[in-house]
């Protein structure tokens, strides 16, 4: 009797051991799997401009609270990344200027490595005055400045307008950032138009250097010359005009520049392995769409939270959830919202206490 009870409590502490460990083993994996979900990141191509930025953040938050996936940003210049992204150290890039880079979207296109996701926005670029040197601007008192100037090949006839200071001879021109595509251009056409008897071509140093000249010309109603490309930060929340040009012609730009810039279908990317990595994301990311009008309200928001791009981002979702609403579904749509828009927090009964 005693070695039966002796066996009995043996054989139930074995099967409440064997119980725990099953208990153990599938609460492990189920937290697992819940951990595999929130480590799962996914990495944008964070370019050397500010939109790109900007909609990597609003894409990084719809991901993060829509789906559950940690965006991660990885800031450097285009070439570099355009090869992140084929290797798949990128999962995705939010613009893809095409005609800047035909060769190399074509070659990543081509490859399969990298999936065209659609169109994010259409652009335009040249070279660009305050409207008000033309139009003027009765709200502020500016009469025209050079109510005549219509093209870039009126230049030369109002170079003194755009120099830099009284003691200059030349008019300045200010280029694009230094890297870019359009600053080779950009020397090429100054060239072509021979404008180097009454102009300088003023050497950028970033996107955000081109903006703040533009910006102090603009406070004060002075003369500023220079490219820009539309929507962008440079000229952000300002009205401007684009000087004509020829209109864009594929053999006359090839050979002299002297023509219009092309328009730009700016797309999207991702890296081929999001198929299997992360393929409901894809659906969201070949929906999103944007207009140039909410491409200038995201930026006139980074202008305002002082380029926090989180921030803007964050404002622009909240105040534009017809837009979003259109990339996601319904349920992920909803935890978007939540997470923009918290409840408040109800004092527990406690509380009242710990207050006093």
């Amino acid at each position: 009797m005693h070695r039966s009870r002796k066996l009995f409590i043996i054989l139930t502490a074995l099967l409440l051991f064997i119980g725990s460990l099953s208990w153990f083993f599938l609460f492990r994996n189920k937290n697992d799997g819940e951990d595999t979900k929130l480590l799962t990141y996914v990495v944008f191509a964070d370019a050397e401009w500010e939109s790109i930025k900007a909609h990597n953040r609003i894409a990084g938050y719809i991901i993060e609270h829509g789906y559950g996936y940690k965006p991660v940003y990885l800031a450097g210049e285009t070439l570099p990344l355009f090869d992140a992204l084929s290797r798949g150290d990128i999962d995705v890039m939010m613009e893809i200027w095409t005609p800047d880079y035909l060769e190399q979207w074509t070659q990543m296109i081509k490859s399969t490595q990298v999936k065209d996701l659609g169109s994010n926005f259409n652009a335009i670029q040249g070279w660009y005055v305050p409207a008000y040197m033309v139009e003027g601007d009765v709200e502020r008192g500016i009469e025209p400045q050079l109510p005549f100037l219509k093209s870039v090949q009126d230049l030369s006839l109002y170079h003194e307008k755009f120099r830099l200071s009284p003691t200059t001879n030349n008019g300045v021109i200010y280029n694009a950032p230094n890297g870019w595509p359009a600053e080779t251009i950009n020397q090429e056409k100054f060239a072509a138009y021979h404008l180097a008897n009454n102009f300088m071509l003023l050497a950028g140093v970033s996107e955000l250097s081109l903006q703040e000249s533009l910006d102090k010309a603009y406070a004060s109603g002075s003369a500023w010359l220079g490219y820009a490309r539309e929507p962008s930060i440079i000229n952000a929340g300002h009205k401007m005009l684009l000087l004509r040009e020829e209109p864009y012609n594929e053999e006359q730009w090839r050979q002299t520049r002297t023509c219009a810039y092309p328009e730009i279908t700016v797309r999207k990317a991702a890296n081929s392995a999001m198929n299997q990595k992360s393929p409901e994301l894809l659906d969201f990311l070949m929906n999103y769409k944007t207009t140039w009008n909410q491409n200038e309200e995201i930026l006139l928001q980074v202008i305002k939270f002082n380029a926090d791009k989180e921030k803007a981002a964050e404002e622009w979702l909240r105040n534009n959830p017809d837009v979003w609403k259109q990339w996601v579904p319904d349920d992920v749509a909803k935890k978007i919202w939540n997470s923009l828009n918290p409840a408040p927090k109800k004092n527990s009964f406690f509380s009242r206490f710990k207050s006093s």
